[in-house]
């Protein structure tokens, strides 16, 4: 079985139920419009992230959370992805309005004992000062992690149940993602395609499929047999269970 840890249904044309037959997955959804419409492709859903996106801070959203966990489907799993995103001069400017639905997602996952996807695209800083709180929580899940081996192993030394996850970082070279992949222990390690996101040079999109393509250069990288490939499905598929405590 295939795992991709995060991607977003809603944003995908083509997604259908036959395709999240093939693997299991967890889709990230940031709005009333993208959980209706994640619910509407994949009626047998199993696992979804709900949270506030930090490229958009906006605390009308609250409701919208405090809707969704108050009723509390069953296949919600997880708060997020959110956290902090620092890549340009505006979404810089708007760092006071991310730290506001930062605490607001930080808290509620605490009070709901969830695990927290986190979204760190040039911030990854911010969150060493915060591993007080997030070794609170049950597993934090980095999505497509920044950092380096080093950093990665921080925090893991400072308590935080933290997985990391890679996708088609991967397949362009990405020298961090890379080392981090060949660094991290097997049981912390999650592999992800953030479809329709993060598209390689000249495709259109990202395709859920392209998470066999993530599999393989994580094999490659982490040395993985053809006899051991089972083996390192099986235990990809171990971490995401424990890391949305399915």
């Amino acid at each position: 079985m295939f795992c991709d840890s995060h991607l977003h249904i809603s944003e995908i044309p083509d997604f259908s139920k036959s395709t999240a037959d093939d693997y299991l997955f967890c889709t990230s959804v940031h709005s009333q419009d993208d959980f209706d419409k994640a619910l509407e492709k994949c009626p047998g859903l199993s696992c979804m992230s709900v949270g506030i996106h930090p490229q958009n801070p906006d605390t009308g959203l609250f409701d919208f959370l405090e809707n969704v966990f108050s009723s509390k489907p069953e296949f919600v799993k997880a708060v997020g992805e959110c956290g902090f995103d620092l890549f340009t001069e505006e979404l810089s400017a708007s760092l006071s309005a991310q730290k506001k639905v930062w605490d607001y997602q930080l808290n509620l996952a605490l009070s709901e004992n969830l695990p927290l996807v986190i979204h760190a695209r040039k911030a990854l800083p911010l969150f060493f000062d915060l591993t007080s709180e997030l070794k609170k929580l049950p597993s934090v899940i980095f999505h497509s992690f920044p950092g380096s081996p080093v950093e990665a192993a921080s925090f893991l030394k400072r308590g935080v149940n933290a997985y990391f996850s890679f996708g088609k970082p991967l397949l362009n070279g990405n020298k961090r993602a890379r080392a981090c992949v060949q660094d991290v222990s097997p049981d912390k390690l999650l592999l992800e395609t953030d479809a329709p996101f993060q598209r390689l040079k000249d495709e259109v999109c990202t395709a859920p499929s392209d998470i066999v393509r993530v599999y393989s250069e994580a094999c490659n990288l982490k040395k993985i047999t053809a006899q051991e490939t089972d083996m390192f499905r099986n235990q990809i598929h171990a971490n995401f269970c424990a890391a949305y405590g399915m």
